[in-house]
């Protein structure tokens, strides 16, 4: 990982106040790369649930439709549901909406409970 440019980060009380005081989001100050694509998933990478409002102001959705891909094409199992007009944390969702991503995470869940980590 690449330190902070004023100090090492050892050194760094706040990586995310100094990244900040230059105006450098912290994402992209870390090898370059965003939260959304770290690396290629690879094939041991347990089932993912993607839930995204599809209005998400903040992170788009295209980024979990980005993973879902990914993690597709290693073979890993991955379900992704847009959630309409729902911004980040599905504010602006109805309340229906908001239910079926609980009712959703809980049947995943409750779906992969026997399942210990891949080979």
């Amino acid at each position: 990982m690449s330190g902070c440019p004023r100090r090492p980060r050892s050194r760094c009380r706040s990586w995310s106040s100094c990244t900040a005081a230059r105006g450098v989001p912290a994402c992209a100050t870390i090898r370059g790369r965003t939260p959304a694509a770290p690396r290629p998933p690879t094939p041991q990478a347990p089932p993912f649930l993607l839930l995204h409002g599809a209005g998400d102001t903040l992170i788009p959705c295209d980024q979990s439709v980005r993973l879902a891909t990914a993690l597709r094409q290693a073979g890993v199992p991955a379900e992704l549901h847009l959630v309409e007009q729902a911004d980040h944390l599905w504010v602006g969702a109805d309340e229906a909406a908001v239910e079926e991503c609980f009712a959703r995470t809980l049947a995943f869940a409750a779906a992969r409970a026997h399942l210990g980590p891949r080979p």
